[in-house]
């Protein structure tokens, strides 16, 4: 792994346009490394939003679908950073992203939330070009996504779903009773049906009930 120093005018918190412009940049530093190898960055944010760091992630632990969520996350929590995005190049020119990098994305979101740091864009740039999930709005699509999600996490999370119904069913039914009194109260006063019906939306049986 590789920490790119950051210049005092970089620290500031750029636009995605902006950070397409300092990643190129030292991606043209990169390929004068060596050219037509794919590179992957952490950028990683302060509270503030301002730079902290780019990260250079070894490529070999960057292998398919099989990355270690660490090598992407250790620098990160080293530094404290609570937000950071995800950048690598395309060298074939075509930004778009794969399946297999969606898939990546989606992981490291889920693992984000776990050691409560936000990743708030991978962004796939080449010398003229970038594409960014969230712009696209993948961002917000893959956060839905529970593939990656851990046991413990999907068992919270339907746990408040059912605590939600439970809460909402009690809501529905207090409201039921509500009305029923309310029409009771009209039926003793001697108020038309329809006009009773109508006010409570309750149906027909129910009214006969009271």
């Amino acid at each position: 792994m590789n920490a790119e120093p950051i210049r005092e005018e970089q620290r500031q918190w750029l636009n995605t346009a902006g950070i397409h412009d300092i990643m190129s940049e030292i991606l043209h530093w990169q390929e004068e490394i060596e050219k037509g190898l794919e590179y992957f960055w952490v950028v990683g944010l302060d509270n503030e939003d301002s730079l902290l760091f780019i990260e250079l992630i070894d490529p070999e632990s960057l292998e398919g679908e099989t990355a270690d969520p660490m090598d992407i996350f250790s620098f990160a929590l080293q530094k404290k950073a609570k937000k950071i995005l995800l950048v690598h190049n395309h060298p074939s020119g075509d930004p778009a992203p794969t399946e297999a990098e969606k898939d990546l994305t989606d992981h490291m979101i889920q693992v984000g939330k776990i050691v409560d740091t936000e990743v708030l864009d991978h962004l796939i740039i080449t010398p003229k070009a970038y594409f960014s999930f969230a712009e696209k709005g993948l961002m917000d699509e893959l956060a839905e996504s529970t593939k990656w999600e851990p046991p413990y996490k999907t068992a919270e999370r339907l746990r408040r779903q059912a605590e939600e119904i439970g809460r909402e069913r009690g809501r529905r039914e207090g409201e039921r009773e509500g009305r029923r009194q309310i029409a009771a109260e009209l039926k003793k006063r001697g108020v038309e049906r329809a006009t009773i019906l109508e006010t409570t939306g309750l149906s027909e049986e129910e009214l006969d009930e009271l």
